[in-house]
C-alpha cells in the first residue's frame, strides 16, 4: 500500500481531531483545523503568484507558527520548501537561495531588504491580508517522487550542498518514526533543533502526522541544557530531540524520579557517553547525514526490545557494525 503524503496525512488528522492542538508556543495554541486552513490559504496565495510543481520557496524566519504553516502550504502548492537558518551569515543564506533557485523567499521585511531580494520576497506581516484573503485553492495529487524540501548540508567538507528530499522519502521517514517510537495524538513533542538542521523535519512532520502537539521552544533556552531540561519538564514533553552537544550534559543532570518525558532522541555528533542507569526515560542515539534522510544508524539502550522486529534487527545490526 502506498504511503500517504505528509499533506494527506495531516488532512486525515484534521478530520479526526479538528480541535486538538497542533502547535503550542508559550500560552498560544493552534488547532489542527486552523493549522490546515492557514496552510491552504498560503498555498492558494502561492498559486496566485504562479508557484507550483517544480518550484522551490525558501523559508528564512524565526521559529514560529508561521514557519510551520508556510512549509506545509508550500508542499500543498506542489512546490518544495528550502529551510534557511536566520542565524546563518547573509552570504550563506544568499548562496542557498540562489543555488536552490528559489522562486520566492519568505522572510521579515528587514531581512529581505538586507538580502536585496525584495522583488521575490514574501513578508508574513506585510502580506498577511493578501494571504488571509487567498482562496480558490484546488488541491492536486502530489507526485511521490516530486520534491518535498531541499536541505543544505553544513558545508564542513567544502561548499554546502542541497539535498533533495522527495515526498516518498519523507513519507517513509514518517512511517518509520511513528512505528518505532509509538507516537500518538497524546504525545507532546519538542521543537528546538536549529531551523537549517535536518532534524527540524524529523521533529515536525512524523509527529503532526500522528496528531501530536508540537511545542516550540524559545531560542533563549537552547544554549543551556539546564534551561532545556526545565522547559521539557514544565511543558510535559513526552518525546524530545536534543542535539548531541546539549544531550550529553543533559543526561548528567539530576532528573525527577517521574517525568512525562519517555524518549530523548539525539544526533548530530559523536555521543561519547551512554545514559546513566537512573534516567527516567530512554535515550536513542540516531545518526545519519542529510543525504540519508536523517537516520542511518540507531544505537539504543533500554529501548530496542520494544521496537517492532524489523526495526529491532536493524538497530542491533547497527550496534554490531557501528
Amino acid at each position: 500500500m502506498k504511503d500517504l503524503t505528509v499533506s494527506e496525512q495531516i488532512s486525515r488528522i484534521r478530520r479526526e481531531f479538528p480541535d486538538s492542538s497542533a502547535l503550542s508556543f508559550n500560552s498560544k495554541l493552534m488547532s489542527y483545523a486552523e493549522f490546515e486552513q492557514r496552510a491552504f490559504r498560503f498555498a492558494a496565495y502561492l498559486g496566485q503568484l504562479g508557484v507550483g510543481p517544480g518550484h522551490t520557496v525558501a523559508i528564512c524566519l524565526e521559529r514560529s507558527f508561521d514557519w510551520i504553516v508556510a512549509a506545509l502550504g508550500i508542499m500543498r502548492a506542489g512546490a518544495a520548501y528550502v529551510p534557511l537558518d536566520i542565524a546563518w551569515p547573509d552570504s550563506r543564506i544568499r548562496f542557498s537561495i540562489e543555488d536552490s533557485r528559489a522562486a520566492f523567499v519568505l522572510a521579515r521585511r528587514e531581512r529581505l531588504d538586507r538580502l536585496y531580494i525584495e522583488d521575490r520576497g514574501i513578508d508574513p506581516c506585510r502580506d498577511a491580508e493578501a494571504i488571509a484573503a487567498a482562496n480558490g485553492f484546488a488541491s492536486r495529487p502530489i507526485d511521490p517522487e516530486s520534491l518535498a524540501y531541499v536541505i543544505y548540508t553544513s558545508g564542513s567538507t567544502g561548499h554546502a550542498k542541497g539535498v533533495e528530499i522527495t515526498h516518498a522519502n519523507l513519507s517513509h521517514l514518517v512511517r518509520w518514526h511513528r512505528d518505532a517510537f509509538r507516537v500518538t495524538s497524546q504525545d507532546r513533542i519538542s521543537h528546538l533543533a536549529g531551523l537549517g538542521f535536518d532534524a527540524t523535519a524529523w521533529e515536525i512532520w512524523p509527529n503532526l502526522c500522528a496528531g501530536a502537539t508540537i511545542c516550540l521552544a524559545d531560542d533563549d533556552l537552547r544554549p543551556s541544557p539546564k534551561l532545556m531540561q526545565e522547559w521539557l519538564i514544565r511543558e510535559r514533553i513526552t518525546i524530545s530531540f536534543v542535539p548531541t552537544v546539549h544531550a550529553a550534559p543533559m543526561m548528567n543532570l539530576k532528573w525527577p524520579a517521574r517525568t512525562d518525558l519517555r524518549l530523548l532522541l539525539t544526533g548530530g555528533d559523536v555521543l561519547h557517553q551512554g545514559p546513566a542507569a537512573q534516567l527516567p526515560f530512554d535515550v536513542v542515539n540516531n545518526y545519519g547525514p542529510s543525504e540519508c534522510i536523517l537516520c542511518a544508524e540507531a544505537r539504543i539502550r533500554g529501548f530496542a526490545a520494544h521496537w517492532p522486529p524489523d526495526y529491532r534487527r536493524a538497530s542491533l545490526l547497527a550496534e554490531r557494525t557501528g
